[in-house]
C-alpha cells in the first residue's frame, strides 16, 4: 500500500506541475487530488490502537499543510505568469516534509508488532532484523547485553 501511495503522490505532483506551468495542455487521466489513502489507513489504525496517535496526527497535519501549499502554489498563477518562488519553495518544503512523515510511518510500522507472522505470532524475518538492530544499537550505546534465539519450525502448515 505504501508503494502505491508513493506512486500516486508522484503522479499527483506531476499533474499539479502540468496544470500550474502548462495550463493550456490537457492533464493526464491522473487525479489532481492529493492522495490520502495512507492518511485514512493510519486514522483507522490509530483508532484501533495499532498505531501511535501522535504519529497519525503529525502525518495528517503534514498532509493538510501540503494540500494548502499546493493550492496556494497552483492558484498563484495569474495571466500565465510563473508562480512566485516563495510559493514554490513552500510547496517543495511541505512535499519533502510529508515524504519524511511517510518514512517515519514506514519505520514505525516495520518496528512495531505489525512485523509479526499472522500464522505463528512470531516475528517475521524483517521484524527480527529490526529488533536485532535495535538491540545492537542499545548494546553499542549502553553496553546492555542481549540474547538471541532462532527457532526453526518444521511442517508449520500441519500445526
Amino acid at each position: 500500500m505504501l508503494l502505491a501511495e508513493l506512486d500516486a503522490l508522484v503522479d499527483w505532483r506531476a499533474v499539479l506541475f502540468r496544470k500550474t506551468f502548462y495550463s493550456d495542455y490537457p492533464a493526464s487521466n491522473t487525479t489532481s487530488t492529493l492522495p490520502d489513502k495512507i492518511v485514512l489507513w493510519c486514522e483507522q489504525q490509530a483508532a484501533a490502537g495499532q498505531l501511535d496517535r501522535n504519529l497519525f496526527q503529525k502525518l495528517q497535519s503534514s498532509h493538510e499543510d501540503l494540500e494548502l501549499a499546493a493550492k496556494q502554489f497552483a492558484g498563484s498563477v495569474v495571466d500565465g505568469k510563473r508562480p512566485p518562488i516563495d510559493f514554490y519553495d513552500t510547496f517543495e518544503n511541505q512535499y519533502i516534509a510529508y515524504l519524511g512523515q511517510i518514512r517515519r510511518l514506514q519505520q514505525d510500522v516495520s518496528d512495531s508488532g505489525m512485523s509479526l507472522d499472522p500464522l505463528t505470532g512470531l516475528r517475521t524475518v524483517s521484524g527480527m532484523l529490526n529488533e536485532i538492530q535495535r538491540e545492537q544499537d542499545r548494546f553499542d550505546r549502553k553496553g546492555t547485553p542481549y540474547s538471541l534465539a532462532f527457532i526453526g519450525i518444521d511442517n508449520i502448515q500441519q500445526l
